[in-house]
């Protein structure tokens, strides 16, 4: 097994704000030499680090479910994983990680990046 993670993330809308619900498209190439079969292959995204610049173990940025390929994906094909999440209550940049799991185990390398949630509306 291996991917690569598209080094873009995209969002549902540019400017993120506490407690409003968004999506997160995260592109993943199958570069292995097997396919991915229905089911196999899944997306998880932690949080690395809070507007503190802390470590966090705050998960409202997680989503409620980890997002799984939903068809057959041969070698060189990709697969959109898709998210839901809900900008939390503390305003600031918080930096995730996006990796792709198969059978529980990590391939591919991780990518990162920063999501910045604003006060008001």
């Amino acid at each position: 097994m291996d991917g690569n993670i598209s080094s873009t993330v995209k969002f549902s809308s540019n400017t993120m704000y506490p407690n409003k619900a968004y999506k997160a498209y995260v592109t993943v190439l199958n570069t292995g030499t097997c396919g991915w079969d229905e089911g196999e292959v899944e997306l998880r995204v932690k949080i690395i680090r809070c507007p503190s610049g802390s470590a966090c173990q705050r998960d409202e940025l997680i989503p409620t479910r980890w997002d799984v390929n939903n068809e057959y994906r041969p070698k060189g094909e990709s697969e959109v994983f898709i998210y839901d999440f809900e900008g939390p209550e503390y305003t600031g940049k918080f930096q995730l990680s996006c990796q792709v799991f198969y059978q529980g185990r990590s391939f591919g390398d991780a990518v990162t990046y920063t999501v910045e949630i604003r006060p008001g509306k």
